[in-house]
């Protein structure tokens, strides 16, 4: 249910040219460390200034209801013209199918966010 609230979501977005004019990508690195020791790949993502503006990004542990907000960090990064911004997040959802066996997620994501203007050309 939440990953078909995202995906609808994800179609009302703006355009990254929008949003943000002048930046032509938005390259966005997700690397993935879980203190309980559960495996999660690494992603990267391309945000082109044609592409949906949606900066969020589900927990990648399958059991998990948590996901990883980026608009904020992008926004901190254009204004403060940072060409690249490293930023630590905190999974705040929770795992388990029951909720005998819930617990905090706690997954910790690693986001290396790229910004490509116009003018970097």
């Amino acid at each position: 249910m939440q990953r078909e609230r995202m995906r609808l979501e994800r179609t009302r977005a703006r355009l990254v040219r929008e949003i943000y004019p002048g930046l032509e990508s938005i390259d966005i690195a997700l690397r993935f460390k879980d203190p309980g020791g559960m495996p999660a790949s690494d992603q990267r993502h391309t945000l082109f200034a044609a592409s949906r503006a949606f900066l969020r990004f589900p927990c990648p542990i399958a059991s998990c209801v948590g996901e990883f907000a980026l608009q904020a960090e992008v926004d901190r990064a254009v204004a403060e013209r940072t060409a690249t911004r490293v930023v630590d997040l905190r999974c705040s959802g929770v795992r388990g199918y029951t909720e005998s066996t819930q617990t905090p997620c706690e997954l910790v994501c690693t986001c290396t966010l790229t910004l490509r203007s116009t003018r970097d050309r």
